[in-house]
């Protein structure tokens, strides 16, 4: 199974291993708090070295500073799937926002996440809008889609 958490994480207590997934794919762009350039890629973990990626970089050999020719010698942990250079001042920029979210705990962003978008929706049909989102705080996560007739 393949996760896209794009819109959930950050927002949403998430646990891969409860949920049995292979991958886990995300930016830390929205709801990490981080900005462009960042992604993250889970493996679920006796996954990791049987898979051979089909594209991958130098930052995946076991030598990656020894810039040798031929085959790449895989690494056995997560950095096997890396392709390319990593973007070191992006790194940089994203961890003062997962250490804030660390720091307050995902459940309490969730729980002000969940009164947050009642209001923007109680809001939204006051005024007669249409919000295109679920009703049932278990069935969103931090994004309200109002249709606003004026907006169109």
């Amino acid at each position: 199974m393949i996760l896209d958490v794009f819109q959930a994480t950050g927002t949403i207590p998430l646990d891969v291993r409860a949920l049995g997934v292979d991958f886990v794919v995300g930016g830390v762009l929205k709801w990490l708090c981080g900005g462009p350039g960042v992604a993250y890629l889970y493996v679920r973990e006796d996954l990791r070295a049987k898979l051979r990626p089909a594209l991958t970089g130098w930052s995946a050999h076991r030598r990656p500073f020894a810039f040798e020719t031929g085959a790449i010698d895989p690494r056995e942990d997560s950095w096997r799937y890396l392709n390319g250079t990593p973007h070191i001042p992006a790194l940089y920029a994203c961890q003062p926002g997962l250490e804030i979210l660390n720091k307050v705990g995902i459940a309490a962003v969730r729980e002000k996440s969940m009164r947050l978008t009642a209001r923007l929706m109680e809001g939204a049909r006051a005024r007669g809008w249409r919000a295109n989102t679920p009703e049932n705080p278990a069935e969103r996560a931090g994004t309200v889609s109002i249709e606003c007739p004026a907006c169109v």
